[in-house]
């Protein structure tokens, strides 16, 4: 079952609408049952552009989708499953209006090594917002 944990303060740069539908894909989509956690990361999580400043309007949001370990290695980033789950979130997305989302998937396991680095996307994760855990 899908559990937003995110508090309203910690998603003051974010688009509410886009957290809410981005959640709801993903529970559709990938169903709740492989699903561990959904982070939000980037400027809409921290409130700074990589480029100096403040979030501009127009800003994506990135998401870091964290999958139980013995989903489809093939659902992970640049994943054939992946591809397919990208291009149908893009195009609900546009047809709902939504702004432009980045979506990282990973295993479990795959993430809690990677974040180890500091400078990698899954320890950026962990610094964002955890939004929804299942």
């Amino acid at each position: 079952m899908i559990k937003i944990v995110a508090q309203d303060n910690q998603l003051a740069f974010a688009k509410i609408d886009t957290i809410t539908w981005f959640v709801s894909f993903c529970t559709n989509y990938l169903s709740a049952e492989k699903i561990c956690n959904i982070y939000l990361l980037g400027s809409r999580a921290s409130g700074h552009s990589s480029k100096g400043g403040g979030v501009r309007e127009n800003s994506d949001h990135d998401f870091y989708v964290v999958l139980i370990d013995n989903c489809s290695e093939e659902l992970h980033t640049g994943g054939s499953e992946w591809s397919t789950f990208y291009s149908k979130m893009n195009a609900e997305r546009l047809a709902k209006n939504i702004g432009a989302i980045d979506a990282f998937v990973i295993r479990a396991t795959a993430f809690q090594q990677s974040a180890r680095d500091p400078n990698s996307a899954a320890a950026k994760a962990l610094n964002g917002v955890l939004i929804a855990s299942y």
